[in-house]
């Protein structure tokens, strides 16, 4: 883990170098942050395999830092837009420093080759594609059940009117017991009316 720990900070010194800047500092730049991401995303692949803490360390960042900077990384692959390009690039370049460093290695784990990429694109679109898909069959689902909502209250509203219903009202009317009170008074018997 020494040995590692070791050969990412060379191969950070040569990126640096390579760079003429120093990707430790806090500059939050597009030159600074986009090949930083990177670094952190090889560090913690093999050859390196280093934990993000670790990884943390070398670059002066948290390890939250680190998982982001991963993320970044792992996003950017499957887009076309100007800053996953320039992600791509940066990758490209750091894989040929980290061959030379390692004498022409096997590290292919390290990054990820065109054809991996291109069959996560892949995949990721295959993805993407069904779940649209699903979407749409939610929303045609939703649109059912809401015209069968409508239909239904239209029903309920076509028998209520059929049976005479009257809603109940949900205040009392103060003027209801002095109604009561009047049929109470005025009731007939016999035909007989009394007030």
């Amino acid at each position: 883990m020494v040995n590692e720990k070791i050969r990412a900070e060379r191969i950070l010194a040569l990126v640096n170098t390579h760079l003429g800047i120093d990707l430790r500092d806090r500059n939050q730049n597009r030159e600074y942050f986009i090949p930083r991401h990177v670094l952190m995303y090889i560090f913690t692949k093999p050859p390196f395999n280093l934990l993000v803490t670790e990884v943390g360390r070398i670059l002066n960042r948290h390890h939250a830092s680190v998982i982001n900077g991963k993320k970044a990384v792992t996003n950017a692959i499957f887009l076309k837009d100007d800053i996953s390009e320039k992600y791509k690039e940066y990758i490209s370049k750091f894989e040929k420093m980290v061959n030379n460093y390692y004498g022409n290695e096997d590290v292919s784990d390290v990054i990820l080759t065109q054809d991996e990429i291109d069959n996560k694109m892949q995949q990721a679109k295959h993805e993407e594609l069904i779940r649209d898909k699903k979407i749409l069959m939610l929303s045609d689902m939703v649109e059912e059940m809401e015209d069968e909502n409508l239909v239904l209250k239209e029903e309920i509203e076509q028998l209520k009117k059929e049976l005479g219903y009257r809603s109940k009202c949900t205040t009392k009317s103060p003027f209801k017991k002095e109604e009561k009170k009047k049929q109470e008074d005025n009731f007939t018997v016999a035909g007989i009316r009394y007030f």
